[in-house]
């Protein structure tokens, strides 16, 4: 017969145990599940990152093999461009953005403007160029201005220009930057009290270092892929105003 201070309680020790080894059981083969499914994950992310990384070294091939078709039809298109007068002058001028940008003393010297070139960096990702061609003006003595961005990643960009070589008292940038003389107290209370719209900054600021810019860059390079429909454009305006007046008076005489 088994005494009292033992037998009878060790079956109930050895089940415990059993039921503690149990309840671990499913936590140990969960973990285990997690960590096999956490190493297969990381695998088939390092696929689809190589798969990207791959589709991304084809998109700059064929781009590098595109703009290699395309340049002698930019050059074909150059020499048609040079039999019509203004051609660049008006297409800027007809850019939503680009042509907002311009002073009236801009548009003078822009009109002196005899060609623009934008080009990709030789590897595409790491930036592109823009150069615009100047026949000899009263404002400047560069013959070609140029902006370059560098983007050795998604995140930063470096931009780059040439300096201006302004002409004796023809500096756009710095009669833009000059203030105005202060009202007297006379006229004060009506200064004030006139709403003025800010002066834009010359365009050729962003020439200048401090200028970056990098958003006017991308829509020059929209200009430079299609600037026919740019100048077409200011040209349908003129026919659509020109019509609208004869139209209404046909209208009226019927």
């Amino acid at each position: 017969q088994p005494s009292k201070e033992g037998g009878m309680c060790e079956p109930k020790q050895k089940k415990a145990k059993v039921d503690e080894v149990a309840a671990e059981a499913p936590v140990t083969e969960l973990e285990t599940a997690a960590e096999k499914a956490l190493a297969s994950l990381q695998e088939v992310q390092e696929e689809i990152t190589k798969s990207a990384d791959d589709a991304a070294a084809e998109v700059l091939a064929v781009e590098k093999k595109y703009n290699a078709l395309r340049k002698p039809m930019y050059e074909k298109r150059k020499k048609l461009i040079e039999d019509i007068p203004d051609f660049w002058f008006v297409t800027l001028c007809n850019h939503p953005v680009i042509g907002a940008l311009f002073t009236e003393e801009d548009q003078k010297a822009l009109q002196y403007l005899s060609g623009i070139v934008v080009e990709d960096h030789e590897d595409i990702k790491s930036g592109f160029s823009i150069a615009m061609f100047f026949k000899p003006n009263p404002y400047f003595e560069n013959e070609v201005l140029t902006k370059d961005f560098n983007t050795p990643d998604a995140e930063k960009f470096e931009a780059t220009a040439t300096p201006i070589r302004w002409k004796h008292n023809m500096n756009l940038v710095e009669q833009k930057k000059a203030k105005a003389p202060a009202p007297s107290i006379a006229n004060k209370r009506h200064h004030e009290q006139e709403e003025e719209e800010p002066e834009l900054p010359s365009f050729f600021s962003w020439f200048t270092p401090e200028e970056e810019g990098i958003e006017l860059g991308d829509e020059f390079k929209t200009v430079w892929l299609d600037p026919f429909t740019y100048y077409m454009a200011g040209l349908e305006e003129e026919a659509e105003g020109e019509e609208g007046p004869a139209s209404e008076e046909a209208t009226g005489d019927q």
